[in-house]
């Protein structure tokens, strides 16, 4: 299955990172299980860096801010420092 097929984009928000997934808050439902890629930079305050990942939706709930919060599994990605 190929998870760009029919791909939307949307804007999210970072709410959590860890080696395993994320959690972000997007304006739109992903599916329990579907399949989604994730392209993101990362910034801090020393350096940042771009995420590319292939993913899958553990949860999507609704939450009081008309947005949905949602956890994502990563099934395979790669960090690359970007230098500003």
């Amino acid at each position: 299955m190929d998870p760009t097929a029919g791909a939307k984009t949307c804007g999210a928000s970072l709410w959590d990172f860890s080696e395993g997934g994320l959690g972000m808050d997007a304006p739109r439902h992903f599916e329990p299980g579907q399949e989604i890629r994730i392209q993101a930079r990362l910034s801090g305050s020393v350096f940042s860096m771009h995420l590319d990942a292939r993913a899958r939706v553990a949860y999507c709930r609704r939450s009081e801010s008309r947005t949905y919060r949602v956890g994502v599994a990563f099934l395979e990605h790669s960090l690359r420092r970007v230098d500003s």
